[in-house]
């Protein structure tokens, strides 16, 4: 018994002293991602459909960008496609140590078969679903084997295609 607090004391101490990462790629992203969606709302005699999501982390950047497919179907079988490329920011929550992504915004959105100038509602469309879909689904869940050390979060940065979460002083 004496041996195994030894460890776990040591391993604190590491953590301490040296910081200790945990790499989470793209690909486990994307994966966690996937599940839930296509992800459909309706609202107001409308549909809107959000599938296909593709993640992607840039180099430098503190924000996950996630580009998606949009389906909006209206009454009288009137239907068109979008593509819509969003960014948000990754936080952590520390009680259910899971990741999430926070603040969505929509920063391109490429329409077919509509006016510009009902681009506005179909950001707002939008806007209203992504607090639905992000706010309640994690991106990503710690590992049981990760809880011991997370306690000391010091930093989360996007690197070589995968988000570096620092655990440290």
């Amino acid at each position: 018994m004496k041996k195994i607090i030894f460890v776990v004391l040591i391993s604190f101490i590491n953590v301490f002293a040296f910081g200790y990462d945990i790499k989470i790629t793209q690909e486990q992203l994307q994966e966690n991602l996937e599940k839930r969606f296509p992800f459909t709302k309706e609202k107001f005699l409308t549909t809107t459909t959000l599938l296909n999501p593709k993640i992607e982390l840039k180099e430098g950047s503190e924000k996950i960008f996630i580009n998606s497919e949009v389906e909006f179907k209206a009454p009288q079988n009137i239907t068109f496609n979008a593509y819509v490329g969003l960014s948000g920011e990754i936080y952590y929550e520390n009680e259910k140590k899971e990741f999430y992504i926070k603040d969505l915004k929509v920063e391109e959105l490429v329409t077919d078969k509509i006016h510009s100038k009902f681009e506005n509602n179909i950001k707002a469309t939008i806007d209203a679903i992504l607090p639905v879909i992000f706010n309640n689904y994690p991106v990503y869940k710690l590992k049981p084997s990760d809880f011991l050390v997370i306690a000391f979060l010091k930093d989360i940065k996007v690197k070589d295609n995968q988000l570096i979460i620092t655990l440290g002083q």
